[in-house]
């Protein structure tokens, strides 16, 4: 399966190459503007194939490409690839606006060429116990960093999206609203979001502190008699009948794979392949980037971005 990795990055050298390099039935061709670092990754995994060229990059008959090029250039370089024929996977998020997520949506709709979003956390070791046929009565989620602020859409199309795609995800209801407030220091200055998704019958409620003490992703679930908290995509702990049951990840299982990424190249490659895919469509993360783009409308309506 010639599978083409689009932008040899960070993303692209610390998740897509190590794990699809292992991969004994896929042959990785690879595309980036810079020669240097074409020749360094395909010594260092042994590929054979490379481009400067996009075009040719896209005539020299893949199956299916990662996108892991920067945000700026994602919807430029999936609707040259849709167009080409070949199936998408793009990292998340699709764009760096709303309003060029939903023409991409578009775009892919009306050629008929499959384009899936990259969010790792649907696909955690950590998290698969959680999904559960019954909907959970409520989710809490922290994701917490000591780190300085980007502007303010960027964090929220960029980082805090994982929260919110993640929490739609456990939820699995698709009517939900999201209504967002900004967290601030003692001297007003914005140091995060909370948001609260809702619907008739779900509620969760995401948070993401800058000013935090410790970089921190804590996850609780619960259910009617029973609750789950998943700390930093490792741990699992499942509280029942007043026990507690905890199951953390093997320190011998590879990080990429408890971080999702093993699991969600296996799951494009399975959609390209016919088979049964827990990939998901530009459809369904396209509404995590609704969600999104409505709490950044909100932020500028008041506080410190009332004037933005």
């Amino acid at each position: 399966m010639r599978i083409g990795i689009l932008g040899i990055g960070d993303l692209a050298t610390k998740a897509y190459l190590p794990v699809l390099s292992q991969m004994a039935d896929v042959e990785l061709v690879l595309c980036t503007r810079n020669p240097l670092t074409l020749e360094q990754v395909k010594k260092q995994y042994r590929i054979h194939e490379s481009y400067t060229d996009l075009h040719a990059f896209l005539e020299s008959g893949l199956e299916g490409v990662f996108i892991a090029a920067a945000t700026r250039a994602h919807v430029t370089l999936a609707k040259m690839a849709i167009a080409a024929g070949i199936p998408v996977h793009l990292d998340k998020p699709i764009a760096a606006n709303y309003d060029d997520c939903l023409e991409l949506e578009q775009f892919s709709l009306r050629a008929g060429v499959p384009c899936f979003i990259g969010f790792n956390r649907r696909f955690v070791p950590a998290i698969q116990p959680l999904i559960r046929e019954e909907k959970p009565s409520m989710v809490l989620y922290r994701k917490n960093r000591r780190m300085d602020l980007t502007d303010l859409e960027t964090m929220l199309f960029d980082d805090f999206i994982h929260v919110i795609d993640t929490a739609r995800y456990l939820l699995h209801d698709e009517s939900v609203e999201g209504l967002a407030s900004a967290l601030l220091t003692q001297d007003q200055k914005f140091s995060g979001v909370a948001l609260t998704l809702k619907s008739t019958t779900s509620y969760a409620q995401c948070i993401m502190k800058y000013t935090n003490g410790i970089d921190e992703e804590i996850i609780d679930v619960f259910f009617d008699h029973m609750n789950y908290t998943v700390r930093d995509l490792n741990q699992t702990i499942r509280y029942e009948a007043n026990q507690q049951i905890e199951t953390k990840q093997n320190d011998w299982v590879p990080t990429l794979t408890k971080r999702g990424f093993q699991a969600m190249c296996e799951a494009f490659l399975d959609s390209l392949r016919q088979r049964p895919s827990a990939s998901i469509a530009i459809s369904d993360a396209l509404v995590s980037h609704r969600i999104a783009n409505d709490a950044l409308l909100q932020l500028r309506k008041k506080g410190p971005f009332a004037n933005d």
